[in-house]
């Protein structure tokens, strides 16, 4: 490119903050609690009747009860009104349905973890600053202030991919 072109930025083998978040997530992450061996009841979508399921099962646990292919097209489930990640336990009886890519609220976090995903690479091989990446309507992206000065270019998307 000539002298108006963006600089083009070259990866890092490891962005230096990311060992410091690895040891911060290994200090402070909780324990997997110890289960009583009780039953709770989860009503699943329209159903009126509950099926026993154990205390302390998680919603991706119950999908692959219920079936292979739900348990790998679900991304979230709605638990008592609200977003519930899949490997959260259930700590109580619930009313539960199991939300795809094909609902707007799927579709919503399926985009907004992949905005974290593509945020972390970005972070990983070039050791920039993060600014916003929030799902939009079709898809999702990052704002990111690379290092002097640089900036993603198409040949970069490869990698970024992966």
């Amino acid at each position: 490119g000539g002298k108006d072109s963006p600089k083009a930025q070259k990866p890092q083998e490891k962005a230096p903050f990311i060992a410091r978040r690895l040891e911060v997530w290994d200090r402070v992450k909780k324990p997997t609690p110890q289960w009583p061996d009780e039953d709770i009841e989860v009503r699943l979508g329209a159903d009126k009747e509950g099926k026993k399921f154990k205390l302390g099962s998680t919603p991706i646990e119950i999908a692959g009860k219920i079936s292979t292919s739900l348990a790998k097209r679900v991304i979230v489930a709605r638990v008592d009104g609200e977003l519930w990640d899949l490997q959260t336990p259930l700590e109580r009886s619930c009313h539960m349905e199991f939300l795809d890519f094909e609902t707007p609220e799927g579709k919503m976090v399926f985009w907004h973890s992949t905005a974290h995903i593509l945020g972390e690479a970005a972070e990983e091989i070039y050791g920039c600053k993060l600014a916003g990446g929030p799902p939009t309507e079709d898809g999702f992206y990052y704002d990111m202030r690379l290092p002097e000065g640089g900036v993603v270019q198409q040949a970069d998307w490869k990698r970024l991919e992966k």
